[in-house]
C-alpha cells in the first residue's frame, strides 16, 4: 500500500468528534503558511467567522518575528486585541543567529523592538522561539561556549521581559540525536546556574521523509526517544512539529497536492502515536515550506484550518487521549525501568515482569484478593518474596526511583515493604506508624519519613521514593512529602532485593527505575495507575 493510499485510509478511520478537548490535553500550536502571497497569520486575523471551530481547540499562534515586524500599528494592535478576545497567545519566531553578538547587534535589537511594540499596543507575547541554535551556533563558538552564550542571553530577557517564556527549537536529523541532547543539557545547566529555572521548553521539527531516517525504518524513532526523553528527565516541555514533510517526496512522483499534504500530517500524526503511545507536551501544526494550500475557510476541503479542526477531532480526542498517556511511561521506551510487577489480575504462581527485563518473580504462601476497588497480593505466614542476585539485575548505584501501591491492613510490627542488600529499606515504622525510607551507603546512613500524617489503614496509597544521588524525597499520592539531601554513592550488594517481609497488608505493584523521575512524570504516575481503583481488574 503506497504512502498516500495508507493517508486516505487513515483519514477514514475515525468518526466525528465535537472539537472541544477534554482537559489535560497538549497544548496546541499554530505556525500558519502564507497563501498566494498574503501571510496566513493576516487570514487568521482579518477572518474569524471562517476558523470559528477550529480555533476554540488553540492554544498558541506563533508567527516569524520578521513577518510580525512588518504589521502596521494599526494591524497589530487588531490582532493583538483579537487574540486576547479569543484567549490565544501569540507566539514570536526567531532565528537565534540573528541575535548572535556577531550580528551587531542589529537583528537582536529588532527583535527588542517587536516586544516593546507589542506592549505599546496593548497586547504581549507570551513565548519566543529561537531556532537553529545548535544548528548555527555551536559550530561558530564550541557546544560549552555556545550554551553559555544563549543561556546568558536568555536569562538576560527573562529579567527585561519576566512575563514571557523562552524557549528553542531545532530540525532532526540535521543535528544528530546525541549531540543535541548533551547540548541542551548543558544549556539547561548554564541556565540554572543564573539563579533561575533551566528551559521551558523544546520544540523538536522531526523531518518525517528524511531519507537518512526512512532507510531505518522503526529504528528511525530512537534519536526522537533519546531527544524526548532528555526533555522529559531535566523538566523541559517537550513539542512537536506536525508538518507536510512528505510535500517534496510526493512532489518528485507528481503526487504533491492540497490533498496529499493534508493527508500526510495527519498519517504523521497516527504514526507517531502508533509507535509511541503517547502525547508531547506541545503540538504544533505548520504550513510545510512546500504547501501552497488555502488557509481558510475551515469548512473547504484541504485548507490549513481544516486541518487544524480535523487534527483536534481526530487526533486529539477523547477516544484517542483514553489510550494514549500525556506523560511517557518512560522506563518502557528508555530502558531505565528495571522491573515492573503488577498485581490487579491474578498473577498465578509467577508475577511477570512487565517492562521486558525477564526478572520475574516467584510467587509462595501468598494471596491474591480484591480489596476495596484495587486488587494486590498479601503475605502469608510471614512469609516474604525475593528475588536472587539484585547485583545482576538491579544495577542502582547513582539513582532510583521505587513506586509502588499499598494497602496496610493491621499495626506495623517492622514491615519491610521493600528491601535490598540491606542498602534500602521502605518500611512502617512501629509505634510511630510511619513510612520511614532507609538508605545507607559509603558509612552514610540516610532515615526520611513519609511526611508527617500516620500510615492510614485499609487505604489504597501511592508510594513513590526517588534518589539522585543527592537528595532522597519522599512521595505520596502523587505529592511531595518530605526529602532530605542523601550525597553518596550505594553499592546494591549480593543479598536478595525482598518484598513484604512481615507486612499485613496488601502490594498492589512495584516498578523500580535506574534514574531520578522528575516530579510531573511521579505524579502523572498517580492519576494513570490509579486508574483500576475505579476499574478493578483493567490491565494498565
Amino acid at each position: 500500500m503506497t504512502l498516500l493510499s495508507r493517508c486516505v485510509c487513515l483519514a477514514g478511520l475515525l468518526a466525528w468528534f465535537p472539537p472541544s478537548l477534554p482537559a489535560g490535553t497538549p497544548e496546541l500550536w499554530l505556525l500558519p503558511p502564507s497563501s498566494s502571497g498574503v501571510s496566513g497569520f493576516r487570514q487568521l486575523i482579518a477572518q474569524p467567522d471562517a476558523w470559528r471551530t477550529a480555533r476554540s481547540c488553540v492554544d498558541v499562534l506563533a508567527e516569524d518575528a520578521f513577518r510580525l515586524a512588518s504589521l502596521s500599528d494599526d494591524e497589530l494592535r487588531s490582532a493583538l486585541a483579537r487574540l486576547q478576545a479569543w484567549k490565544v497567545k501569540l507566539g514570536l519566531d526567531v532565528q537565534a543567529g540573528d541575535l548572535w553578538p556577531s550580528a551587531a547587534g542589529g537583528d537582536g535589537q529588532r527583535l527588542e523592538t517587536i516586544l516593546a511594540r507589542c506592549q505599546r499596543l496593548g497586547g504581549k507575547i507570551s513565548y519566543v522561539t529561537m531556532l537553529n541554535a545548535c544548528a548555527k551556533l555551536r559550530p561558530l563558538s564550541g557546544p560549552d561556549s555556545s550554551a553559555s552564550i544563549l543561556a546568558s542571553f536568555i536569562a538576560q530577557q527573562r529579567t527585561r521581559h519576566p512575563e514571557m517564556i523562552f524557549g528553542l527549537g531545532e530540525a532532526y536529523p540535521g543535528v544528530p540525536a546525541a549531540e543535541l541532547t548533551v547540548w541542551l543539557a548543558r544549556v539547561d545547566q548554564e541556565l540554572a546556574s543564573h539563579g533561575g529555572p533551566g528551559l521551558d521548553f523544546f520544540r523538536l521539527k522531526f523531518d518525517w521523509a528524511d531519507e537518512r531516517l526512512l532507510a531505518l525504518g522503526q529504528e528511525r524513532w530512537s534519536g526522537l526517544k533519546a531527544i524526548e526523553h532528555c526533555c522529559w528527565t531535566r523538566e523541559i516541555r517537550f513539542g512537536l512539529v506536525f508538518w507536510a514533510a512528505t510535500q517534496d517526496r510526493l512532489a518528485k512522483l507528481n503526487l504533491a497536492s492540497d490533498a496529499s499534504w493534508y493527508l500526510a500530517t495527519l498519517h504523521q500524526a497516527h504514526e507517531y502515536l502508533y509507535f509511541s503511545r503517547f502525547f508531547p507536551d506541545q503540538i504544533v501544526l505548520q504550513g510545510g515550506e512546500q504547501a501552497h494550500c488555502a488557509v481558510l475557510p475551515e469548512t473547504d476541503e484541504w485548507t490549513f484550518t481544516r486541518l487544524v479542526r480535523d487534527f483536534s477531532r481526530r487526533i486529539l480526542s477523547t477516544r484517542v487521549l483514553d489510550e494514549v498517556s500525556l506523560y511517557p511511561p518512560v522506563g518502557h521506551r528508555t530502558g531505565n525501568l528495571l522491573l515492573d510487577w503488577d498485581f490487579q489480575q491474578d498473577p498465578g504462581k509467577t508475577a511477570s515482569d512487565l517492562s521486558g527485563h525477564g526478572i520475574d518473580l516467584p510467587l509462595k504462601n501468598v494471596r491474591w484478593e480484591k480489596t476495596g476497588e484495587r486488587s494486590g497480593i498479601g503475605m502469608l505466614k510471614g512469609a516474604a518474596l525475593a528475588i536472587e542476585n539484585p547485583r545482576a539485575h538491579i544495577p542502582l548505584e547513582n539513582a532510583y526511583t521505587l513506586i509502588c501501591w499499598l494497602y496496610p491492613r493491621g499495626l506495623g510490627n517492622n514491615a519491610r515493604l521493600v528491601q535490598w542488600s540491606q542498602r534500602f529499606v521502605l518500611r512502617i515504622e512501629p509505634g510511630r506508624e510511619r513510612y520511614v525510607a532507609n538508605l545507607s551507603a559509603n558509612k552514610t546512613s540516610v532515615r526520611l519519613e513519609g511526611g508527617e500524617e500516620a500510615v492510614k489503614y485499609r487505604s489504597w496509597q501511592h508510594v513513590a521514593v526517588v534518589w539522585d544521588g543527592q537528595v532522597l524525597q519522599f512521595w505520596l499520592n502523587g505529592e511531595l512529602v518530605s526529602q532530605i539531601r542523601a550525597p553518596c554513592r550505594m553499592d546494591v550488594g549480593t543479598d536478595e532485593f525482598m518484598l513484604g517481609r512481615g507486612y499485613d497488608g496488601l502490594i498492589g505493584g512495584v516498578k523500580l527505575y535506574q534514574s531520578a523521575l522528575p516530579a510531573r512524570v511521579i505524579h502523572a504516575d498517580y492519576l494513570k495507575t490509579r486508574k483500576p481503583v475505579e476499574n478493578s481488574g483493567r490491565q494498565r
